[in-house]
């Protein structure tokens, strides 16, 4: 499946550019186009050997080329100017087509990593099961930021507030990511082409199990993987009216009744323990407190490049540390839980009663995935370790409690969490509203630039220039008033 926190991260880099830093060489000869047939080239060379003979564990061998991939986009954006060569094409004054233009090159490479997957791995279900991985966990977020880009671009008064007042204009953000979160599984449904699970006895008795939990489910789906052998399952939706069980053909296929019943009580879990929640409150905290560390290295007037180093060792430290830390740990008791609620293995022991075959589903996951029960994930456990905690559980009950425990205050945590970022944010409009003079007289300046360029769209050369001219004088010196200066 297609991961968003490297398009997120591709995102960040594009909106940082230009930094002010940047050599200019390239940029005079207009290379952008050049250099990106030159990166696709020189990447599909490397992912090939990599892929067609491993020396590292596949997994890790594709997290490290798509760490390589977006240092090549990097290198695009602030060495070869590609946002420049795009603006000076005709889409300066397009925030939605300029960005999307400027992330192709990235999606070209992850497009090229995927094809020599699919190429190398006869399993790993093809580019149609890929791309549509892509459009419904990579290519909705970042459609929805930009429409949101786009409407504080059109709506003067969202324009207006989200200048003066950035803190506001990222609370809407989020709001409308979580609103998203309520309409994703009618989105993904649609676009990994999922059909409802047939009548039967195996779909009967997956709904017994979820009225037993007390679990609310709109629709049980099949997601069709075409020659991917990817056996998976998980539960999408805030609301009982859309929320939505997902099964890929390959976990109904390869398991049994038992073991499936396993893995929906597992997913379960994950919805009634709010662990979505959880990431939701972490990713308002996370954004408040990003805003707040950018708002105080700009008054300490570090260089540009060294605050984007900043935002991306703190996206690395929060999403690649402190999130997988979590997860690691909620997908563990999501497993406990199951055990706790399957019927009891012949012989199991309360309160794990199901304990052995909990365990032995996740070895079936690893056998149909083709992945090694030690493999370790950013998300959780090895199947391993999450196997030895399983059964320790059912001899000694104490360590499945004490690691539910655990995971009870890290879900405590939140409230923690919530207000962090809630006082961030407070600290955030605080500093915001002080300067919003400043912030206002450089929106005029912004305001002159537009009104600058519209003059030259109709040509009336001199107005343009003096309002170009007005407007970098007061802070908006972006590189598109200066080509529309020199136009």
């Amino acid at each position: 499946m297609s991961n968003p926190f490297y398009y997120l991260a591709g995102l960040l880099l594009l909106t940082a550019y230009p930094t002010g830093h940047e050599p200019l060489g390239f940029a005079e000869h207009d290379l952008a186009p050049w250099a990106v047939l030159g990166s696709l080239a020189i990447y599909g060379a490397l992912c090939w050997p990599v892929l067609s003979r491993p020396l590292l564990p596949p997994r890790l061998a594709r997290e490290i080329l798509r760490v390589v991939a977006l240092v090549l986009y990097a290198k695009l954006v602030f060495v070869f100017h590609l946002p420049l060569w795009i603006w000076k094409h005709g889409a300066e004054s397009d925030p939605m087509a300029s960005t999307l233009l400027s992330l192709l090159p990235l999606m070209a490479l992850y497009g090229v990593l995927a094809w020599v997957h699919a190429r190398t791995e006869p399993h790993s279900g093809g580019l149609r099961f890929a791309f549509r991985g892509f459009v419904g966990l990579s290519l909705l977020p970042i459609l929805l930021m930009l429409g949101l880009d786009e409407a504080f671009e059109r709506v003067d008064a969202l324009r207006r507030t989200a200048f003066v007042y950035p803190a506001a204009g990222w609370l809407l953000a989020l709001g409308s990511l979580s609103l998203l979160m309520v309409f994703l599984p009618v989105l993904l449904r649609v676009i990994l082409g999922a059909q409802s699970l047939e009548q039967g006895p195996l779909r009967a008795r997956l709904e017994r199990q979820c009225e037993a939990v007390g679990f609310r489910a709109a629709e049980l789906w099949v997601v069709p993987t075409g020659t991917s052998r990817m056996a998976n399952a998980f539960v999408v939706g805030l609301s009982a009216r859309w929320r939505y069980v997902f099964f890929t053909e390959a976990i109904l296929e390869g398991m049994s009744p038992d073991e499936l019943e396993c893995v929906l009580l597992h997913e379960i879990t994950h919805s009634q323990k709010r662990h979505i929640p959880f990431y939701l409150v972490g990713s308002l905290t996370f954004a408040l407190v990003m805003g707040l560390g950018q708002e105080a290295l700009a008054v300490a007037q570090v260089p540009e490049p060294a605050v984007i180093a900043a935002g991306l060792a703190w996206m690395l430290l929060f999403w690649g540390v402190a999130f997988g830390f979590v997860s690691r740990r909620f997908e563990t008791e999501a497993d406990l839980v199951a055990a706790r609620r399957a019927t009891p293995a012949e012989g199991g022991v309360a309160p794990y009663g199901a304990a052995r075959r909990m365990a032995a589903a996740l070895e079936r996951v690893a056998i149909l995935n083709r992945v090694p029960v030690w493999g370790w994930s950013w998300r959780h456990f090895s199947i391993e370790r999450r196997m030895d905690i399983l059964l320790r559980s059912e001899i000694d009950p104490r360590i499945g409690e004490h690691f539910e425990g655990v995971c009870d205050r890290l879900r405590r945590l939140a409230l923690a969490l919530l207000v962090m970022g809630l006082l961030c944010g407070g600290v955030l409009l605080g500093v915001q509203h002080g300067r919003a003079p400043e912030s206002l007289a450089l929106l005029r300046a912004y305001d002159a630039v537009d009104r600058g360029h519209l003059a030259l769209v109709e040509k009336r050369y001199d107005a343009a220039r003096e309002e170009l001219l007005k407007g970098i004088d007061g802070g908006a010196d972006s590189a598109a008033a200066r080509l529309w200066l020199a136009d």
